[in-house]
């Protein structure tokens, strides 16, 4: 089908002309007013699921169901598509469930987070909740821009955001690469422990092969048990 064959297609119980303009609004809400006689094939990705998404809002669903909706798409595509989705459900009011296996979209973008692990979800919270509270290691090592470190200890683990990381005296480590973040480095560590990955004003950065003492304030450590569920403070 072409492009506004493809944004009519669902839009039942409407007289033709009232079909065309509502799918026009949408074309025009995604860019894409240009393309109406275009078909699949002559557009890029980008543009094929901005196509989608005008086709998926024009009957103004009350639950809309997206698929990893980016996930076919390249960065700045996929930015620009994401974006757009959220822009769309805000001025329709619709209900959006997104599947993602972004953990940083579904920070930044939910009201709330439901994590799944083999079919199974083991957490449901507000974005805050899941990355500050995270019910297991699996959550903890999942959900955030970084890992959280899990260092062994002799009834389970306890666990520490990169962020919360900084030189002090709790811990012997050994630098081991050095990752350029924009105005901050983000420095692997190798301890006795197990590794610690912390993050560090670029010019406060250790160097590769460096011995340094990393420090933490007890507050933001995270104990988990053997079977790696979380355990009350």
């Amino acid at each position: 089908l072409s492009v506004i064959d493809n944004v009519t297609f669902g839009l039942l119980g409407r007289t033709p002309d009232q079909a065309r303009h509502r799918a026009m609004d949408m074309l025009d809400q995604v860019g894409m007013t240009r393309f109406t006689t275009n078909h699949p094939h002559m557009l890029s990705g980008g543009q094929q699921q901005r196509v989608a998404l005008a086709r998926a809002f024009a009957p103004q669903p009350a639950v809309l169901f997206a698929d990893e909706p980016t996930g076919n798409l390249d960065a700045d595509n996929g930015r620009k598509v994401a974006d757009l989705l959220f822009d769309m459900n805000a001025q329709s009011g619709t209900t959006l469930v997104l599947v993602t296996h972004d953990p940083h979209e579904a920070l930044a973008m939910a009201d709330r987070v439901a994590v799944l692990r083999e079919g199974r979800i083991v957490q449901v919270g507000t974005p805050e909740q899941v990355y500050e509270t995270p019910a297991d290691t699996f959550v903890a090592r999942f959900v955030g821009p970084l890992p959280m470190n899990l260092l062994a200890r002799d009834d389970g683990h306890v666990g520490i955001r990169p962020e919360h990381v900084r030189i002090g005296d709790d811990l012997d480590a050994r630098v081991e690469r050095v990752e350029h973040a924009g105005t901050e480095a983000v420095v692997h560590t190798v301890t006795e422990r197990g590794p610690v990955v912390l993050r560090l004003p670029w010019g406060e950065r250790p160097a590769v092969g460096d011995d340094v003492r990393l420090g933490w304030a007890p507050a933001h450590l995270h104990a988990f048990d053997r079977d790696g569920r979380r355990l009350a403070r």
